[in-house]
Protein backbone atom coordinates (compact mmCIF):
# COMPACT_ATOMS: atom_id res chain seq x y z
CA UNK A 1 0.00 0.00 0.00
CA UNK A 2 0.92 3.68 -0.45
CA UNK A 3 2.39 5.65 2.06
CA UNK A 4 -0.57 8.17 0.91
CA UNK A 5 -2.73 5.55 1.25
CA UNK A 6 -1.59 4.66 4.80
CA UNK A 7 -1.92 8.04 5.70
CA UNK A 8 -5.21 8.83 4.41
CA UNK A 9 -6.32 5.13 6.31
CA UNK A 10 -4.83 6.74 9.84
CA UNK A 11 -6.29 9.83 9.72
CA UNK A 12 -10.14 9.18 8.14
CA UNK A 13 -11.06 8.61 11.73
CA UNK A 14 -10.66 11.77 12.66
CA UNK A 15 -12.35 13.74 9.21
CA UNK A 16 -12.78 13.52 5.72
CA UNK A 17 -9.01 13.82 4.13
CA UNK A 18 -6.68 14.19 1.62
CA UNK A 19 -3.53 13.19 0.84
CA UNK A 20 -1.01 14.37 -2.14
CA UNK A 21 2.05 13.31 -2.62
CA UNK A 22 3.90 16.41 -3.72
CA UNK A 23 7.00 14.51 -4.47
CA UNK A 24 10.78 15.08 -2.96
CA UNK A 25 10.91 17.71 -0.26
CA UNK A 26 13.09 20.32 -1.17
CA UNK A 27 15.62 20.65 2.10
CA UNK A 28 16.14 17.34 2.37
CA UNK A 29 15.78 15.80 -1.26
CA UNK A 30 16.19 12.16 -0.03
CA UNK A 31 12.73 12.31 1.82
CA UNK A 32 9.59 12.80 0.15
CA UNK A 33 6.78 15.67 1.15
CA UNK A 34 2.95 15.27 1.34
CA UNK A 35 0.13 17.77 1.63
CA UNK A 36 -2.80 16.67 3.56
CA UNK A 37 -6.36 18.38 4.19
CA UNK A 38 -8.00 17.10 6.93
CA UNK A 39 -11.66 18.28 7.59
CA UNK A 40 -12.41 17.22 11.45
CA UNK A 41 -15.82 15.78 12.02
CA UNK A 42 -15.23 17.86 15.48
CA UNK A 43 -13.48 21.11 16.06
CA UNK A 44 -9.80 21.61 14.49
CA UNK A 45 -8.90 22.00 18.13
CA UNK A 46 -10.55 18.41 19.19
CA UNK A 47 -8.77 16.91 15.79
CA UNK A 48 -5.34 18.42 16.81
CA UNK A 49 -5.37 17.49 20.18
CA UNK A 50 -6.33 13.91 19.57
CA UNK A 51 -3.58 13.96 16.69
CA UNK A 52 -1.10 14.98 19.30
CA UNK A 53 -0.60 18.03 18.68
CA UNK A 54 0.38 20.34 21.78
CA UNK A 55 -0.16 24.24 21.35
CA UNK A 56 1.95 26.56 23.08
CA UNK A 57 1.23 29.17 25.39
CA UNK A 58 0.20 31.87 22.79
CA UNK A 59 -2.08 28.82 21.33
CA UNK A 60 -0.25 28.13 18.16
CA UNK A 61 0.14 24.80 17.24
CA UNK A 62 3.57 23.03 17.31
CA UNK A 63 4.85 20.89 14.59
CA UNK A 64 5.87 17.92 15.16
CA UNK A 65 9.48 15.60 14.72
CA UNK A 66 10.45 12.63 15.03
CA UNK A 67 12.37 12.38 18.66
CA UNK A 68 16.01 11.03 19.22
CA UNK A 69 14.97 8.28 20.80
CA UNK A 70 12.14 6.65 18.48
CA UNK A 71 8.55 8.16 18.41
CA UNK A 72 6.27 7.56 15.46
CA UNK A 73 3.29 9.88 13.90
CA UNK A 74 1.14 7.80 11.89
CA UNK A 75 3.57 5.63 10.20
CA UNK A 76 7.76 4.97 10.70
CA UNK A 77 7.95 6.47 7.61
CA UNK A 78 7.07 9.93 8.73
CA UNK A 79 9.62 12.14 10.39
CA UNK A 80 8.18 15.38 10.73
CA UNK A 81 4.73 16.87 10.42
CA UNK A 82 3.98 20.99 9.82
CA UNK A 83 0.51 21.55 11.01
CA UNK A 84 -2.03 24.75 10.50
CA UNK A 85 -5.26 24.97 11.48
CA UNK A 86 -8.75 27.16 9.90
CA UNK A 87 -12.27 26.52 11.48
CA UNK A 88 -14.67 28.76 10.89
CA UNK A 89 -18.76 28.28 10.83
CA UNK A 90 -18.45 27.08 7.17
CA UNK A 91 -16.07 25.78 4.94
CA UNK A 92 -15.10 28.03 2.29
CA UNK A 93 -17.53 28.35 -0.77
CA UNK A 94 -14.81 27.88 -3.30
CA UNK A 95 -12.27 25.51 -3.31
CA UNK A 96 -8.42 26.21 -5.54
CA UNK A 97 -9.16 25.75 -9.15
CA UNK A 98 -12.82 27.45 -9.09
CA UNK A 99 -13.50 29.97 -11.47
CA UNK A 100 -15.39 32.82 -10.24
CA UNK A 101 -16.65 36.22 -11.26
CA UNK A 102 -15.31 38.98 -9.39
CA UNK A 103 -18.77 41.28 -8.03
CA UNK A 104 -19.32 44.61 -7.83
CA UNK A 105 -17.30 46.10 -5.27
CA UNK A 106 -15.21 48.84 -4.11
CA UNK A 107 -11.80 46.51 -4.75
CA UNK A 108 -13.38 46.03 -7.67
CA UNK A 109 -13.89 49.23 -9.09
CA UNK A 110 -10.61 50.57 -7.73
CA UNK A 111 -8.35 47.95 -10.28
CA UNK A 112 -10.80 47.61 -12.66
CA UNK A 113 -12.25 44.20 -12.45
CA UNK A 114 -15.87 44.22 -11.86
CA UNK A 115 -16.95 41.16 -13.67
CA UNK A 116 -13.77 39.71 -14.27
CA UNK A 117 -13.16 35.83 -14.36
CA UNK A 118 -10.79 34.35 -12.17
CA UNK A 119 -9.65 31.79 -10.84
CA UNK A 120 -8.79 30.73 -6.83
CA UNK A 121 -5.34 30.10 -6.10
CA UNK A 122 -6.61 30.00 -1.75
CA UNK A 123 -8.58 30.66 0.96
CA UNK A 124 -8.15 32.04 4.49
CA UNK A 125 -9.78 34.22 7.16
CA UNK A 126 -9.04 37.21 9.66
CA UNK A 127 -7.20 35.00 12.70
CA UNK A 128 -7.62 37.88 14.57
CA UNK A 129 -11.56 37.16 14.89
CA UNK A 130 -11.55 34.73 18.00
CA UNK A 131 -14.94 33.08 17.45
CA UNK A 132 -14.83 31.04 14.42
CA UNK A 133 -18.47 31.07 13.98
CA UNK A 134 -17.91 34.76 13.19
CA UNK A 135 -14.81 34.23 11.11
CA UNK A 136 -15.83 35.23 7.11
CA UNK A 137 -13.40 33.53 4.42
CA UNK A 138 -11.52 35.37 1.73
CA UNK A 139 -9.87 33.79 -1.37
CA UNK A 140 -6.53 35.14 -3.61
CA UNK A 141 -7.56 34.89 -7.02
CA UNK A 142 -5.56 35.30 -10.10
CA UNK A 143 -8.30 37.64 -12.79
CA UNK A 144 -7.75 37.34 -16.21
CA UNK A 145 -5.02 39.08 -18.13
CA UNK A 146 -3.22 39.55 -14.51
CA UNK A 147 -0.27 38.02 -13.33
CA UNK A 148 -0.73 38.62 -9.38
CA UNK A 149 -3.07 37.21 -7.05
CA UNK A 150 -5.75 39.71 -5.45
CA UNK A 151 -7.71 39.03 -2.25
CA UNK A 152 -11.38 39.51 -2.61
CA UNK A 153 -13.92 38.72 0.39
CA UNK A 154 -16.11 35.40 -0.57
CA UNK A 155 -19.24 37.54 -0.93
CA UNK A 156 -17.05 39.61 -3.83
CA UNK A 157 -16.93 36.80 -5.74
CA UNK A 158 -19.75 34.57 -8.12
CA UNK A 159 -19.34 31.04 -8.70
CA UNK A 160 -19.53 30.31 -12.50
CA UNK A 161 -19.69 26.18 -11.68
CA UNK A 162 -16.44 25.82 -13.35
CA UNK A 163 -12.66 24.54 -12.78
CA UNK A 164 -9.17 24.51 -13.40
CA UNK A 165 -6.30 22.50 -12.19
CA UNK A 166 -4.53 24.88 -10.25
CA UNK A 167 -0.70 23.97 -9.50
CA UNK A 168 0.36 26.40 -6.94
CA UNK A 169 3.75 25.30 -6.21
CA UNK A 170 5.95 27.35 -3.69
CA UNK A 171 7.86 30.03 -5.32
CA UNK A 172 10.20 32.62 -4.07
CA UNK A 173 8.60 35.73 -4.24
CA UNK A 174 10.84 38.99 -4.83
CA UNK A 175 10.46 41.77 -3.41
CA UNK A 176 11.64 45.72 -3.44
CA UNK A 177 11.19 47.80 -0.13
CA UNK A 178 11.49 51.12 -0.27
CA UNK A 179 13.44 52.92 3.16
CA UNK A 180 10.08 53.37 4.91
CA UNK A 181 8.83 49.65 4.45
CA UNK A 182 6.89 50.33 1.45
CA UNK A 183 6.91 47.67 -0.91
CA UNK A 184 7.63 49.27 -4.36
CA UNK A 185 7.79 45.66 -6.80
CA UNK A 186 6.98 42.45 -5.94
CA UNK A 187 7.09 39.05 -8.39
CA UNK A 188 7.83 35.80 -8.96
CA UNK A 189 10.14 34.13 -11.07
Amino acid sequence: MALSEVLASALSPHGEVLVTPKGRYWRTPEMLEFLVFLTPSGTTMDCLHALGFPQDPDGMWRDWERPRDGGVFLHPAVYGVQVGEEEAAAPPLFKDGDIVVIRDCSDARAQRLVGTEAVVHSAGYDADQPDPLLRRWHHHVMPEGCDTLEPFDESDLRATGRSVTVDDEWQPAHLGVSFEGVITESFTP
